[in-house]
């Protein structure tokens, strides 16, 4: 639960920014930089998670090797590997077999996927890793182009697995519903304060802005959700909560930050 709630989807803050033109601007450098450093946060957290997953005799030992072993991954790979793409820019272009540098960077999401599993961490954090590590090189935008088929092919998929996954009589449980409002509130509450609070800074109307953005958990929190259950980590009802609280935190962001980005009336 933690490590869904400290996610923020970064797709979602991205596009509502960009459709209203502040990308740019001071809230919304913050709130992207800031939802990278949350993502980063929430694949240390699900690794330790994933790593106590199922464990009965989980103690202080185990604990403590699990969060290490997500560290030491995390901070090889998202520090070592992005200078050392930052200095070789052209490397996904260097092997002969690469006509295109969409090829490399797959073998690269793969190649980092299989050790982060065998790890005892989720697979998804070293394929996340591969992407901080794809996005320093010089070659980001074109490949952008070559894998937005992919990325329109793939998600529905991944969005009906979850939802055959989903139980939907747990929503017809009142413990369920009372569960699923009071995570959503404190999912709300507690990023739009914090962010607030770190922002203010920046003036009021673009600390609220910050706020909202960071709200929506989206696809990360989805994904996190769907982990949890494989791992055996949780039950029906926990998953049903992540998932609506994902849902119902996403469907908040776009209205908002429309309503603060209107110019003010003299």
């Amino acid at each position: 639960m933690g490590a869904a709630l400290v996610a923020t989807s970064v797709g979602i803050t991205s596009a509502v920014l960009s459709e209203l033109g502040l990308v740019s601007t001071r809230a919304g450098r913050t709130v992207l930089g800031a939802a990278v450093v949350d993502d980063i946060l929430a694949m240390l957290i699900l690794g330790v998670a994933v790593g106590m997953a199922g464990d009965a005799s989980t103690d202080y030992t185990s604990v403590a090797v699990a969060a290490a072993l997500a560290v030491g991954f995390v901070a090889f790979f998202a520090l070592g590997g992005t200078r050392f793409m930052q200095r070789r820019p052209g490397i996904l272009k260097d092997p002969r077999f690469a006509e295109s540098p969409l090829l490399p960077a797959i073998l690269l999401c793969l190649g980092l996927a299989a050790p982060s599993a065998q790890t005892g961490l989720a697979a998804i954090i070293g394929a996340f890793l591969a992407g901080m590590m794809v996005a320093e090189t010089k070659e980001q935008h074109p490949m952008e182009e070559e894998v937005a088929p992919l990325y329109a092919f793939f998600p529905p998929f991944f969005f009906a697995f979850i939802g055959l996954q989903l139980d939907l009589d747990a929503y017809v449980v009142w413990e369920t519903l009372w569960l699923l409002a009071a995570v959503t509130a404190v999912a709300v509450v507690t990023k739009f304060a914090g962010s607030f609070v770190g922002a203010i800074g920046l003036g009021r109307r673009e600390a609220a802005l910050v706020g909202v953005g960071m709200v929506p958990r989206g696809e990360v929190g989805i994904v996190i959700a769907g982990i949890a259950p494989a791992e055996g980590a949780v039950g029906d009802r926990f998953f049903a909560v992540v998932v609506g609280m994902s849902v119902r935190t996403t469907l908040f962001a776009p209205p908002v930050p429309r309503a603060l980005a209107r110019p003010q009336s003299p």
